[in-house]
């Protein structure tokens, strides 16, 4: 997603993104135990600095 779609969901920050893959959203499952200890904050801020470039490949 773009940030601008993410914005329009109410997802404004990477914390936001990291409490997605803890506890999951609509029908997407979380994954808190299979990320580990902080892997949540990764991929949250992994997707943020994606959707902030709009997923363009440097």
């Amino acid at each position: 997603m773009k940030i601008s779609s993410l914005k329009r969901n109410g997802i404004d920050n990477p914390e936001a993104i990291a409490k997605i893959a803890r506890q999951g959203l609509g029908i997407m499952s979380g994954y808190e135990d299979k990320l580990g200890d902080n892997g949540d904050q990764i991929v949250a801020n992994w997707v943020w600095e994606q959707a902030q470039k709009a997923w363009v490949q440097e």
